[in-house]
């Protein structure tokens, strides 16, 4: 037993990194948040239906371009997370075998590695099509709003110094 006692230890660890962020949300719940977690779930949008379009001054032809690019993007997040869920599960039944076969545990996190990976391209991808559909100054509103996880690929805002 003490022989599988790090791997044990290892297997723990990854499977809260894993889990985390793909556990199943009701889908208002996900709207407009961080891709990396927390309010901003797998599977979210990055903000726009969180806003009317009288925020934004939408007009009617960018409210349905940008509701069938949310629902698109919607559609291809829900099956790479389902499918990163199943990856998850079958990990823990790897690891769950008398003998777990570390090449195999391997395997499996690199496929679910992958997936996560192809889900961030799509939402950069979704991101950048957004910004597209917006006017400079919509996507400079749009960017300011609490919540909005658009930010995220730039990285963090510069720090005010403090006095």
């Amino acid at each position: 037993m003490r022989k599988y006692l790090p791997f044990l230890v290892v297997f723990i660890f990854l499977s809260g990194l894993l889990i985390q962020p793909v556990e199943a949300q009701p889908l208002e719940a996900r709207r407009g948040g961080n891709p990396v977690g927390g309010e901003c779930a797998p599977g979210s949008g990055y903000g726009f239906k969180r806003w009317s379009k009288e925020d934004l001054n939408l007009s009617k032809e960018q409210e349905k371009k940008l509701q069938s690019l949310e629902l698109n993007f919607e559609k291809e997040i829900t099956k790479l997370s389902s499918e990163i869920r199943i990856k998850q599960l079958e990990l823990r039944e790897l690891w769950s075998a008398d003998t777990p076969d570390e090449s195999k545990i391997n395997t499996k996190i690199e496929e679910i590695g992958k997936l996560q990976t192809e889900i961030e391209k799509k939402r950069t991808s979704h991101l950048l099509e957004v910004k597209k559909v917006l006017t400079e100054e919509q996507w400079l509103k749009l960017r300011s709003k609490p919540g909005f996880c658009g930010k995220m690929p730039a990285g963090p805002e510069p720090r005010k110094k403090q006095h």
